[in-house]
């Protein structure tokens, strides 16, 4: 294919077909890669019929604009009116968005970045709320020079097969962190032109009459991206093309699919998740993974109950797993370690553990009304109550002397053998002075009050 050859109906069918079946947004800058994804989706809508009639709702378009305006220099309230115009004058409706408040003084990229897509994910939230179903997901621009740049900057900070494997055609993107007790906010991005390069996106543009906006800091050398951007210039000189590592990026891509793959059926094979108390996993079958396999399963365990502390460096998890490893086949002492808000410890012949740690994280207290929406306490435990109750339900760490008191009117909960500091990790819910349940044990309990654990469920983790 004419790499400086316009994208054609056939293309946009093949690229939309998957997507237009229900309504989508797209992310548009004023630039051409945005603005040629703007004209490229617009073309699909006629191309593409809806894929099931009872998505359609009345009054609501299958295709929306959004663009953000930062506020970070002169002239970028214009770029996002007349984005707002273009969109207009190819029927879509447009959406401006503005970041206001102060603005931090130091990376500033990123937190342009985490400021776009949070302010993009609600606009959708909203967007969806009067029609009762999930917000739409969003359709960027990016390409495959975006690709290789990524690829590059990653390759700087020494990232593995994560990291290498840049951006995916499909992805989770996590928007700003949800007050204590709701689910965390992840934004779906579908990236459709991550195989096509730019000049195919500006030839589209010409093709069609249309033009685009060039934003000044694409140049400005202070910004790592802008700087691998031109070093890119120099590298295609050895042959070392955007084309070239992007490729290779599509086919590390493939082989992280594999390994994932492998990564989530090992979890459900191998680990006893204990109903939240704390997560094993025999050490046996943990040394026999391979490298790759065991550092993930690690990390998988670490999400799974480290509640809000912050995830661990891939290179602390590659150093406690090498510790493990070094340290297995030693008979005593019991061998344990600390990291990202969780205690692990392990012993030959028997189970590595993990679990929450206290004290270095504090632990929440939550209320919330029976009957209401359910909770999520220290991203680990789902719960909620129903309306028959009545009064508030308070949650907060279960405490030494309720759990001694607790014993003694239940001797086999001493027969639990939890791992030690484990049971004050877990929540106690009380209704009153009354204490209801503890998620995670299986006394005492209340047919009133549900609780599961959801701390394994975040698959991002591995």
């Amino acid at each position: 294919m004419d790499p400086d050859a316009p994208i054609t109906d056939d293309e946009i069918r093949a690229l939309f077909e998957p997507m237009l079946g229900a309504p989508m947004a797209v992310a548009v800058s004023g630039g051409a890669d945005s603005m040629a994804l703007m004209h490229i989706a617009q073309r699909a809508l006629a191309l593409v019929p809806p894929l099931l009639k009872s998505m359609e709702q009345p009054g609501r378009p299958r295709l929306i604009v959004l663009t953000v305006d930062h506020g970070l220099r002169t002239g970028s309230a214009d770029d996002a009116v007349w984005v707002a115009s273009q969109a207009e004058a190819a029927g879509l409706p447009c959406r401006v968005l503005r970041w206001e408040g102060e603005k931090p003084a130091h990376g500033i990229q990123a937190a342009a970045r985490a400021a776009r897509y949070r302010l993009l994910h609600e606009a959708l939230i909203e967007e969806a709320r009067p029609y009762e179903r999930l917000e739409r997901n969003l359709l960027t621009a990016h390409h495959y020079e975006d690709q290789a740049e990524t690829f590059l900057m990653h390759l700087v900070r020494g990232s593995g097969i994560d990291g290498l494997s840049a951006m995916q055609r499909v992805a989770f993107v996590p928007t700003t962190p949800m007050p204590q007790g709701t689910v965390d906010a992840r934004l779906e991005v579908i990236r459709p032109l991550l195989d096509m390069p730019k000049s195919r996106l500006v030839a589209t543009l010409r093709e069609a009459g249309l033009t685009w906006r060039e934003d000044p800091s694409n140049d400005r050398d202070d910004f790592e991206r802008v700087r691998v951007r031109k070093a890119l210039a120099s590298l295609s000189a050895l042959g070392i093309t955007s084309e070239a590592i992007a490729r290779s990026s599509r086919r590390l891509s493939r082989a992280r699919a594999s390994i994932v793959r492998q990564a989530i059926e090992t979890p459900e094979r191998h680990v006893d998740w204990h109903g939240g108390q704390f997560g094993s996993i025999a050490l046996d079958t943990l040394n026999n993974l391979s490298e790759e396999i065991s550092i993930r399963v690690l990390r998988y365990l670490i999400a799974a109950y480290g509640g809000e502390s912050p995830a661990p460096r891939l290179s602390e998890i590659e150093a406690l797993a090498e510790r493990i490893r070094a340290t297995s086949e030693r008979p005593w002492p019991a061998r344990a370690a600390t990291l990202g808000g969780c205690r692990l410890d392990w012993r030959p012949g028997g189970d590595l553990r993990v679990w929450r740690e206290a004290g270095r994280a504090g632990l929440p207290t939550l209320n919330f009304m029976p009957g209401a929406n359910s909770i999520v306490w220290d991203r680990r435990f789902e719960i909620s109550a129903t309306a028959e109750l009545h009064d508030p339900i308070e949650v907060r760490p279960l405490d030494a002397s309720t759990w001694r008191k607790l014993k003694a009117e239940l001797p086999n909960l001493g027969k639990l053998r939890l791992p030690p500091g484990a049971v004050t990790t877990l929540p106690g819910c009380w209704h009153s002075v009354e204490l209801l349940a503890v998620p995670g044990m299986p006394v005492p309990s209340s047919p009133l009050l549900r609780a599961k654990f959801v701390g394994g469920r975040d698959l991002n983790a591995l």
